[in-house]
């Protein structure tokens, strides 16, 4: 099981970009900032690129460390979460393509979301699982 999950903040006039992704064994659609976990060799950098590159087919540079938080309980796989700022250097957002669980998970949408707008949010950002990342996202780029 993969240990840290590298991913990225990508903003755009004040919106954010997120990732739905959909669960096919169980319909479940759920909302997460692009991301995944650590291939053999890659620093957390690398990874928030590929991951970035992959699911939303853009290209960018990692800025620096936002934040990372701990789950000791791996409710949603991994033990921690490091969430880097991104800019995009070239490439326009289009879902890509989840390469860890393409059998089971696709990502079927995403979406450029006001970051301190929540009334403008998808009722799923609320979930227990991003949340609390997207309250931590507000207070890193305040």
């Amino acid at each position: 099981m993969r240990d840290t999950r590298c991913q990225g903040v990508v903003m755009r006039d004040g919106r954010l970009l997120l990732v739905r992704h959909t669960n096919h064994r169980t319909g479940v659609e759920y909302w997460w900032l692009p991301g995944g976990g650590l291939e053999a060799g890659e620093s957390r950098e690398a990874c928030v690129a590929r991951e970035l590159h992959e699911e939303t087919r853009l290209t960018v540079s990692v800025e620096r460390l936002l934040f990372e938080i701990e789950d000791a309980s791996r409710a949603y796989q991994y033990r921690a979460y490091a969430t880097y700022l991104c800019t995009t250097q070239s490439g326009e957002a289009v879902a890509g393509h989840e390469a860890e669980n393409s059998a089971t998970h696709t990502i079927d949408a995403l979406g450029w979301y006001p970051l301190y707008d929540e009334e403008a949010w998808e009722p799923g950002f609320y979930e227990p699982h991003i949340y609390p990342l997207l309250k931590a996202v507000q207070d890193a780029l305040r």
